[in-house]
Formats: C-alpha cells, structure tokens, sequence
C-alpha cells in the first residue's frame, strides 16, 4: 500500500545527508521540516527548534507529522576517539532519539513511520566474508558495540506501532563532504593512495542511490526493519584507488599508506579505516528498490560531472 506525502521532519536536517535528502523529498511532494538549534536552514525548508543536550523540543514540532528521519548525531571521524568522544557519539544518536520518541507518545495522531539511522560499523572487522541483514554483529570494538546501542535504542524507545526503518550507512560518496573529497584531494596531486594492504572492503553507497531509498521507504510500508544500505559492490582499497585513478587523474602513481601510520595518526579511531567489511544489502537487491549507480565507476563518474 503506497502512503500519502505530508510533513517529514528532520533532525539533523543540515548535514551531509540531510541537505541532500531534503532536495530529494521536496521533489517527491512532501514538506521536508528540519529540526534545529540555531534557526539555520536552506531550500526554504521550515525550521521547529529543539535542544538534545537539554532535553527540549519545541511543542507542536512533531504535529501532523507523516514521518520523522533521526540522522542527527557528533561525527564520528571529527577527533580523536578519547573516553570522553566515545560517549559523546553514542549519547548523540540515543538521546536524540529517546527525546523525538518521546514527543511521538505525546501526538494523539502519531507519525506512521520513524527513520533511524544506523551504520555497517555493526559488523565490525570481517575480513572477506560476505554480510547481509542477518549477519551477527561484530565480536569487539567501539564500531560494533557503539551501533548495538543505537539500534537497542530505537527498537525500545519507539513505539513498535509506528513502523521502525533501519538504514545501516555504508561510505557515503558525495562532493560536498564526507570520505570522498579525503580521497580526490590527493589523486588531484599526483597520488592514489590506498590505506594499509589495501585488501580491506569498503562497502559505500552514492548519496543519491541513499536519499532516493529513504524516500521510498518512507512512502512505501513494504519497507521496515534493518537495510544494509551500500552499493551491491563493495571495492577493496586497493580498486578504490584504481577506480579513483581511471576517473579523476589517470597520471597519478597508486601507492600504499602504511596501517601504523594511520594507527599514530589518528589512533582508535583508525579503525573506521582499515576495518575490512564486505556488506551486500540483501534486502534491498530483493526489494523494489534499484540502484542507479551499483557500481563504483559509474558513482565516480556521475559524481565527477554532477558536483553533488
């Protein structure tokens, strides 16, 4: 059964994600609202304030809301993994969650679907072993026990009478911020350089094949659950440089980054990294969801002439 459009309200609206998705749902009909501390906005997009730290949101945010998408959250490559960032980032995406969940139970007319976002980190350092939705999480480690909780979070704090959608984000590629400009920056002064052995997966999606599913996800109550959402082909290292090479700079030399390097450089949080995990969205592939760039060159190429 296909849902009507109406209100779709955002926190963490601004971000990476965010921004581009709400050109999405513009586009698609629905009255995209960002949730915000500060008032900013762009597109025109209406704006609720809220306060996560202090446990406020303004009354009526929620009101009349069709559905609400959760990417709010502290970057998790932002700094540093000390004790203290660690339980900043968790504490970010629960609390933000608990707080939109418990505006929820007060609408006597509820959203019909919640959007939370989660990330592949789940599954941990895997190696070459294929993962889908119905993978066990990853044995240890910061990455796994950091998303369990943010999932734990979402299945207990929102009402299971609203459906529950699940994205795990896999590498977001996108020009206006995120691993890709980290990784162009370098090809454009001569050097492809790959992380470690290069024989780790990276599982990424394009930014737009991301925003295009959590539209119809939200429009579409086939839709529930957890989604492994990444590309159907994850790239070791070593291809990402060579697929970056073919489209960016075919004159730059490939070479490795040494792992203890990367290990001095940015310690724990290194792991975000080299940690190998070669994640197939299962339940997507079997889904009425296509992918408009299921490959890594062809995302390369349209985001080389796209600017997006």
């Amino acid at each position: 059964m296909r849902m009507s459009k109406g209100k779709v309200l955002i926190a963490g609206g601004s971000g990476l994600i965010g921004g581009r998705l709400t050109e999405f749902l513009l586009e698609a009909g629905f009255e995209p609202w960002w949730l915000s501390r500060s008032g900013t906005t762009r597109h025109g997009v209406k704006t609720a304030a809220w306060d996560p730290r202090a446990g406020t949101i303004e009354p009526g945010a929620l009101q009349d809301a069709y559905a609400v998408i959760n990417l709010a959250g502290e970057g998790i490559a932002d700094g540093r993994w000390t004790d203290e960032r660690k339980r900043r980032i968790v504490e970010s995406r629960t609390g933000t969650t608990e707080l939109l969940a418990q505006g929820i139970q007060t609408m006597p007319t509820p959203p019909q679907v919640f959007v939370g976002a989660s990330a592949i980190g789940y599954y941990g350092d895997r190696g070459s072993q294929l993962l889908t939705e119905d993978s066990p999480r990853g044995d240890s480690g910061f990455l796994p026990d950091s998303v369990t909780q943010i999932e734990e979070a979402i299945t207990t704090a929102v009402p299971d009478t609203i459906r529950r959608v699940i994205p795990r984000f896999g590498v977001v590629l996108s020009n206006q911020g995120g691993a890709l400009p980290k990784f162009t920056g370098p090809i454009k002064l001569g050097v492809a350089a790959y992380m470690g052995s290069g024989h780790q997966y990276m599982s990424w999606i394009h930014i737009d094949d991301l925003c295009r599913f959590l539209v119809m996800a939200i429009r579409d109550a086939h839709f529930e659950g957890v989604y492994n959402l990444t590309a159907p082909e994850a790239v070791t290292g070593r291809e990402l440089a060579s697929a970056l090479r073919h489209t960016y700079n075919r004159f730059s030399v490939v070479m490795p980054m040494p792992a203890f390097a990367l290990r001095t450089a940015f310690g724990e949080m290194a792991d975000t990294i080299l940690d190998s995990a070669k994640v197939l969205p299962e339940r997507l592939i079997n889904s009425r969801f296509s992918f408009e760039f299921p490959d890594i060159h062809s995302a390369l190429k349209d985001l080389k002439e796209s600017g997006h």
